[in-house]
């Protein structure tokens, strides 16, 4: 199915080296593959401004191709060696007439379909992405959308056609017989994720797999009112706002079956405190707290008529068994009785972990009460 020659092996590395996608090789076991030129001719659809169809001859295809222009400024090169269809795009911002203030991606390809194969009087769609290039704004999860049917949207972003990239892009499509069901891909987006405002944050999809053939991993999700786009087994982004955002990873095969999981990731800020509830009374003790990069807790305790307390610690980070540190503190033996005396507890907590903290008045002329909030201790 690939040509597995020195040229394909020093192409895929010097793609590799630039940050172009290079779709990897297929396992054995796929269905038989219809080569171009067992047909007539292909047809071609192309979505820019507004639809375009092109049906071409084989012997032009393997001749010197099919060379045109869209109405979206895009030109065209449409080959085939006579096993593949070979699409071939260039669109410069320079040749768009004003105002160019909006970012796009060219080679947009809606379906291709081989006519004239014996025994297929309805044509054969496009089946699998055999190789691509991307091009500026480029998305490798994209390429599947040419495949199928002329009225099929596509796996990615329910569009109907591909996003292969401005400024040069390429995109190679194969046929084959109808009927296959290819092994589907799985996706695994690994552990939920905790992390601080601005702190860059690295997404790990290496667990998935594509039995099939792996052609992108994507990563999406929905934030400041937008939607993000981040593609490759890693991919890394830094949320500038609190929150809880729920990323999406779809996993693409060369045959456009697509696989998903979800990943959570918490953004705080530390430096305050995090869902702070009251419970009960608590006018008569006030606190700060200091979070050390050593991994040391304090919480600066000001008493106001309490004879003790004491400070629970519960380790809430997610995938971590639940660890409580508890110290009560005597504050008439501290010298912190009655009033106005502050007095220092210290817990050596573990870094990179996040903890709920409550703190009860346990005697006193007020009786029982408690306070709970958040911290996490830095790595």
């Amino acid at each position: 199915m690939f040509r597995k020659n020195a040229t394909a092996i020093l192409l895929c590395a010097a793609f590799l080296c630039l940050g172009i996608s290079q779709v990897p090789m297929r396992s054995a076991g796929e269905p038989t593959e219809i080569p171009v030129s067992a047909g007539t001719s292909v047809t071609v659809w192309e979505l820019s401004t507004e639809y375009s169809e092109w049906t071409i001859s084989i012997g032009t295809l393997t001749g010197g191709g099919y060379d045109g222009w869209t109405i979206g400024w895009e030109h065209y090169v449409i080959t085939s060696d006579g096993d593949y269809l070979n699409i071939w795009c260039d669109k410069y911002y320079s040749w768009l007439p004003e105002p160019r203030d909006s970012v796009s991606s060219g080679n947009n390809i809606v379906a291709a379909r081989l006519n004239g194969v014996p025994g297929y009087p309805d044509g054969l769609w496009a089946s699998f992405v055999v190789d691509y290039t991307l091009g500026e704004y480029g998305s490798a999860a994209s390429t599947a959308n040419a495949l199928g049917p002329f009225d099929q949207l596509g796996p990615y972003r329910d569009s109907p056609c591909t996003y292969v990239g401005d400024e040069i892009s390429n995109l190679v499509l194969g046929f084959a017989e109808p009927g296959w069901s290819p092994e589907l891909p799985s996706a695994d987006a690994g552990e939920d994720i905790q992390t601080e405002v601005d702190e860059p944050v690295t997404f790990d999809g290496s667990g998935s797999s594509a039995p099939a053939g792996l052609l992108s991993l994507l990563w999406s999700f929905e934030y400041g009112g937008k939607k993000v786009n981040l593609e490759g087994t890693y991919a890394s982004y830094a949320f500038a706002v609190e929150g809880d955002i729920e990323v999406t990873l779809a996993v693409f095969d060369v045959w456009g079956q697509v696989a998903m999981d979800t990943v959570t990731v918490s953004v705080c800020d530390w430096t305050t405190f995090i869902g702070m509830v009251e419970r009960g009374v608590t006018q008569r003790l006030t606190w700060t707290h200091v979070s050390e990069t050593d991994g040391t807790f304090c919480v600066m305790l000001e008493n106001s008529g309490l004879t003790s307390v004491k400070v629970v610690v519960s380790d809430i980070t997610p995938g971590s068994k639940t660890r409580i540190v508890v110290e009560s503190l005597d504050l008439v033996s501290m010298g912190a009785f009655p009033t106005g005396v502050a007095c220092t507890a210290s817990l050596h907590l573990e870094m990179g972990h996040s903890y709920e903290i409550t703190i009860k008045a346990v005697q006193g002329e007020i009786g029982a009460s408690a306070s709970v909030y958040q911290v996490w201790i830095p790595s």
